[in-house]
């Protein structure tokens, strides 16, 4: 699987994607998968190297755009919530991925959200959406 995250211009994602990647080498498992980082404006240059695009939350007004002059249904495009961003481990964060594209194959929506979470901003997990056993806001 290859992941791409992205904040405006490539600092915190950047920051994340150290922390991920170590935890990936110390799970014996970054021979399987590939996390990058990017500044958002990029992302249109990139589009067939990545399975998705995870962008972090202050994103989520110039997603909208992008995706409908540049990405459209290429890959799927997952605002991770503000309470997710930088908080949740490796191993969570590659169940969400591999959640968002299963389900993007089938529904195409871009930017994708799980059930429930609409709304970024209240979004409560710092785990997989498939893990998480709290309340979810609607």
């Amino acid at each position: 699987m290859k992941i791409l995250i992205c904040c405006t211009n490539g600092s915190s994602s950047s920051a994340l994607v150290r922390k991920l990647k170590d935890e990936l080498q110390e799970a014996n498992m970054d021979n399987s998968v590939t996390i990058d980082y990017s500044a958002f404006i990029l992302v249109k240059n990139k589009l067939d190297q990545y399975d998705i695009i995870m962008c972090c939350s202050h994103l989520q007004y110039y997603v909208k755009n992008m995706i409908e002059e540049h990405i459209k249904d290429k890959v799927p495009v997952y605002i991770m919530p503000m309470k997710i961003y930088g908080s949740m481990s490796a191993m969570e964060l590659l169940i969400d991925a591999q959640d968002v594209i299963e389900e993007f194959s089938k529904k195409k929506m871009n930017p994708f959200h799980f059930d429930g979470e609409e709304n970024i901003l209240h979004v409560k997990r710092t785990v997989a959406y498939r893990n998480y056993k709290g309340e979810r806001d609607e």
